[in-house]
């Protein structure tokens, strides 16, 4: 391990970056006076009488009886356990604090989403969208329609099979259109099991699309803010905004017409091959 990851994985541990090379310095040097320390650390030596009793507290650095005094390293292999011990006693405790905050706040919002007074909001990429999405996908009860191009087709479908399947055993429509493309293997044989549901339809059309849209029950839509980029890798708008949702389902339903449906006689193999032949 080269003293870069070596001063790293102190940091991870709880010590600052001065501490980390303080301590390291003696681990390396054996019993040395602050003077010394100072030199070898490249630390300036007020600092280091500073350093040296917030280390001595932590049990990392003993101080020996000597004049002038000098200071040694208590063995790695009883400070990074006895630290690692801590931090994960700290980490249990965040999180059972964690779980509480979000117990505390798990019906507010689950209100605050379904009768939020605003008409629009921005919702932030990764985890925020991901959530906002499996969310309002979960509360559908009638239709999903969906705009989506091949940068994110298959993505999508990994992260939201489970809701998608929930959403059909309810009954509920669900309509993709995505621009011609050669999903993953695996997506391949989701989407044929899903197809086998008359609730679930992929269409597909020549050119990528130039907007992103989700509408959920003709209530509420997602219009994603760069059509070009990965999925969930850029904010969204929601709305519940009835002019914004028939602008959105007007568009869905252009892109739903002018696409087609893959024929169910041709096989995997053949469908990939013809879809290569497009590249």
């Amino acid at each position: 391990m080269k003293n870069g990851e070596r001063i790293e994985t102190l940091l991870e541990l709880g010590m600052t970056f001065d501490q980390a090379k303080t301590y390291l310095t003696l681990l390396r040097a054996g019993p040395a006076t602050a003077k010394v320390i100072a030199q070898v650390s490249k630390i300036a030596r007020p600092d280091i009488y500073r350093i040296i009793p917030t280390l001595q507290k932590e049990g990392a650095v003993e101080k020996l009886m000597t004049r002038p005094a000098t200071f040694q390293a208590t063995p790695a292999a009883i400070v990074l356990p006895s630290m690692l011990k801590r931090k994960a006693e700290v980490q249990s405790k965040l999180k059972k604090k964690t779980k509480e905050f979000l117990g505390d706040f798990k019906n507010f919002h689950a209100k605050d989403l379904l009768e939020v007074d605003s008409e629009f909001a921005i919702v932030p990429e990764k985890e925020a969208l991901i959530q906002r999405l499996k969310e309002t996908l979960l509360k559908t009860q009638i239709c999903l329609d969906v705009v989506t191009s091949q940068r994110r087709f298959s993505a999508a479908i990994l992260e939201f099979e489970g809701v998608y399947r929930k959403a059909l055993e309810k009954g509920v429509k669900i309509r993709i259109a995505t621009d011609r493309h050669v999903p993953l293997e695996k997506v391949l044989g989701i989407v044929k099991n899903f197809t086998r549901d008359y609730h679930f339809e992929v269409k597909y059309f020549d050119n990528p699309p130039p907007t992103i849209v989700t509408i959920f029950d003709n209530k509420e839509v997602l219009v994603t803010l760069t059509a070009k980029a990965q999925f969930a890798e850029t904010s969204s708008i929601w709305s519940n905004n009835t002019s914004f949702i028939a602008l959105a389902q007007s568009y869905f339903e252009n892109a739903w017409n002018r696409a087609s449906i893959l024929n169910n006689t041709v096989s995997e193999k053949a469908f990939i091959e013809a879809r290569k032949a497009d590249f």
